[in-house]
């Protein structure tokens, strides 16, 4: 069975890894952050919701057109052709995690080398993860991509 590490434990982290597991992928998810609070929204098609198996999360409302402000004074609304689901981000990221059969590992620091990704949750609690294939998933500033590209 293929193995793979996510770093990134954020909604795209999530649903990558829910998607290889229900391929029969074994997945482990590192995330440095502990998971988010407050009201974070995201907007998804209905489709994507459905396919996740993610219809009980609360979605917020089903729209199609949405309404940013993009300014003190300035709105710009945007018109989609299918609706879209709104969703609270910490209501979805916590039905993720739920979802995955391996809980995601709280990372106090991670390292990746040829190894594979090195893991410390304390001072004293290291491990290595070792897997197929490292799939960074962790912001538009990745540390994954960085140590990669060096």
């Amino acid at each position: 069975m293929p193995s793979v590490v996510i770093v990134g434990g954020g909604v795209g982290g999530l649903a990558c890894a829910l998607a290889l597991q229900r391929k029969g992928t074994h997945v482990r998810v590192v995330e440095r952050a502990q998971p988010p609070s407050g009201v974070g929204i995201l907007l998804v098609t209905r489709r994507t919701v459905e396919r996740l198996g993610l219809t009980d999360v609360g979605a917020v409302g089903l729209f199609d057109t949405v309404v940013l402000e993009t300014g003190a004074t300035q709105k710009r609304t945007l018109r989609f052709h299918k609706p879209f689901v709104v969703l609270r981000r910490d209501a979805l990221v916590t039905k993720l995690e739920e979802t995955l059969t391996t809980p995601v590992t709280r990372a106090r620091e991670w390292t990746l080398g040829t190894e594979g990704v090195s893991v410390s949750t304390s001072d004293d609690d290291h491990e290595l993860l070792c897997a197929d294939l490292v799939v960074g998933a962790d912001g538009v500033h990745s540390r994954v991509r960085d140590a990669l590209a060096n």
